[in-house]
């Protein structure tokens, strides 16, 4: 008897007793769901993690003044020279050209700007090269504000797209000068170097009053109030890291250079962190390890399915000695009879798998959109989450697996207590 014919003998047996068959399936069925549901949605956790940290710039360190010491009660003295200015945040930027960059802001001032029609206001900030990106404002023409542009203190803008329209009634305005009027009495003429998109964080509207914020390079806004960067201190900064020299590197760069400067500081030191990663990576192995314990306590339930599939094969064998004497005393051996017997668990446990995956699967789409209907509800449609649920081929492909090995351990026994019956023993049953 060859393979096809077992898998044909299986199916006919399974038809010939589908309810009993189902009940035996059960406990198969009911593992392999719960196994899928919980990885599955498991899974969409993790890509939902990823996704909502993907809407901002997760490459950030932050670096602030910190104490050598923590092991000491003693109060640790502070003067001016344990400070860093803001120039230094520029000495590393052209240090490690490319590695990193600068993303502070510094609010400057708020306008108005006179069109044919009327007058709109304005919010003007000051920002680094690196900000757009670390807020996650995309350009839609043009260009960002740059390092020179930063360096070298010019008059460069870039404005919303709302702004744009609005002021230039239809007209581009890219590479336009346009005066903004910082009251009665002064006035500044920048010149519109790029567009951004409109978000919640670039378009204020208050009623019918809007006002549109408009970006600068970050010095020419202390360059505007006679401040001089060497001369003022701070105990914080911010960074961007350049993806393609990779987290190590950028993290050991940035670490020995203010390691350098603090080296003989007896008390304090600068130390970078990596808030941003650290909280991604914790968040995805806190859920790597909720899935894989609930996943596992769930496949307990296998164990009770594989029982199950012992016990009808036995019961299987029994009501078909008569069979198996037929089949012996026309030669068949040994090994006939257990191929078909093991054949017909694995088919047996293989289509409980099959039924738990799609059930599985179908709970969990159902759980994922009940959970937009419950997040949109609770967000009023303002929410920014968006649930995807991201299937587990992993645990798919395990699971199919899972439901063959089940069918072979646990229908081994029954299949070699078969194969070893005398025949004429078997055919004297009744």
């Amino acid at each position: 008897m060859n393979f096809l014919e077992c898998v044909k003998m299986a199916f006919s047996s399974i038809r010939a007793n589908k309810m009993r068959s189902l009940l035996t399936m059960l406990g198969i069925i009911i593992g392999i769901s719960a196994v899928i549901t919980i990885t599955t949605i498991g899974n969409s956790l993790h890509k939902i993690v990823d996704d909502a940290f993907g809407q901002f710039s997760t490459n950030i360190y932050d670096v602030g003044l910190s104490r050598k010491n923590y092991d000491t009660d003693e109060i640790a003295p502070y003067s001016r020279e344990d400070f860093l200015t803001y120039k230094t945040q520029y000495d590393i930027a052209e240090k490690y050209p490319g590695y990193f960059e600068l993303c502070d802001s510094e609010g400057f001032a708020n306008g108005t700007v006179r069109n044919e029609d009327d007058e709109i206001s304005v919010s003007i900030t000051g920002v680094q090269s690196g900000y757009l990106e670390f807020m996650d404002i995309d350009i839609i023409s043009g260009r960002g504000i740059t390092y020179r542009d930063d360096i070298e203190r010019k008059y460069t803008a870039v404005v919303t797209e709302s702004f744009a329209e609005d002021y230039g009634k239809g007209d581009s305005i890219l590479g336009k000068p346009v005066t903004i009027s910082i009251d009665e009495s002064e006035e500044i003429e920048v010149y519109v170097v790029g567009i951004c998109k409109d978000n919640s964080k670039d378009v204020l509207s208050e009623g019918t009053h809007k006002s549109y914020k408009v970006f600068i390079p970050y010095l020419t806004v202390f360059d505007y109030y006679g401040v001089d960067i060497d001369n003022l201190y701070t105990t914080w900064m911010t960074f961007l890291w350049n993806k393609e020299y990779g987290k190590d590197v950028t993290f050991a760069r940035l670490q020995s250079y203010f390691d350098k400067i603090y080296e003989n500081n007896e008390y304090w030191t600068m130390k970078v962190y990596d808030w941003y990663s650290d909280d991604v990576d914790d968040i995805n192995n806190v859920l790597k390890m909720v899935t894989l314990a609930f996943a596992v306590i769930a496949a307990i339930s296998l164990l009770v399915g594989g029982i199950g599939v012992m016990n009808i094969m036995l019961v299987s064998i029994t009501e078909r000695t008569s069979e198996i004497g037929i089949r012996k005393a026309l030669g068949a051996q040994n090994s006939a009879i257990r191929v078909q017997f093991v054949t017909e668990a694995i088919v047996l446990s293989l289509l409980g798998g099959i039924i738990g995956i799609l059930l599985g699967l179908g709970s969990s789409y159902l759980i994922g959109a009940v959970g937009k209907i419950v997040l949109d509800r609770m967000s009023k449609g303002t929410s920014s989450i968006v649930i995807t649920i991201a299937p587990s081929i992993a645990a798919i492909i395990i699971s199919v697996l899972c439901s063959m090995a089940i069918g072979l351990i646990f229908g081994y026994y029954p299949a070699n207590r078969a194969a070893k019956m005398n025949p004429i023993d078997a055919l004297r049953y009744d």
